[in-house]
């Protein structure tokens, strides 16, 4: 089998919202345009409503499994794969979702409330480089957008998270050139 090469992305997800929903509904900007000229009565009642919605989101926050550490929600989710080195270039294993555990400055504090042996990842990690030395994986990342640092991975261990995928549906440069 021809030498693969090994690469590092960086993915990052939506608003936060627990649905993943990001569209905007029209139709709440014409009900609240038409509760603002209402009397004060009906203001009481939008903002009975919105205390509800708080009150909501506040249990959907309690109940998110994703709470780690005190670490809401990872922005940025990072992921190795190998891509084929010669034609087409397509990607045949990814690795799980990884993350760097917290050792940046500014997110020290979070480290003193995990419990013993509870590890927490950055909440804010994206991944800037990456290079092969020798038989180490040399990750350059950022923290919480103000931090940068490197962390080194033995080649062995990312090769050992890889998992072989099928790229039979993956388009070649002939295909593209039909096109």
């Amino acid at each position: 089998m021809s030498k693969v090469l090994v690469t590092v992305t960086t993915c990052r997800y939506g608003s936060g919202d627990d649905d993943g929903d990001d569209d905007h509904d029209d139709d709440d900007d014409e009900e609240q345009d038409e509760d603002e000229d209402e009397d004060e009565e009906d203001e009481d009642d939008e903002d009975e409503e919105d205390e509800e919605e708080d009150e909501d989101e506040k249990k959907d926050e309690d109940d998110n499994d994703d709470v780690v550490g005190g670490a809401r929600n990872q922005t940025y989710h990072q992921f190795f794969y190998l891509l084929r080195a010669t034609e087409p270039f397509d990607v045949v294993a990814v690795s799980p979702e990884w993350c760097i555990t917290i050792n940046g400055r500014f997110s020290q504090h979070w480290s003193q409330v995990l419990q013993p042996g509870e590890e927490a990842c950055e909440s804010i990690q994206f991944v800037s480089g990456l290079t092969l030395r020798g038989d180490e994986v040399v990750v350059a990342y950022g923290i919480n957008d103000c931090e940068s640092d490197l962390l080194v991975i033995p080649a062995a261990t990312v090769l050992g998270m890889l998992r072989p995928v099928e790229s039979d549906l993956n388009v070649s440069l002939d295909d593209i050139e039909m096109l």
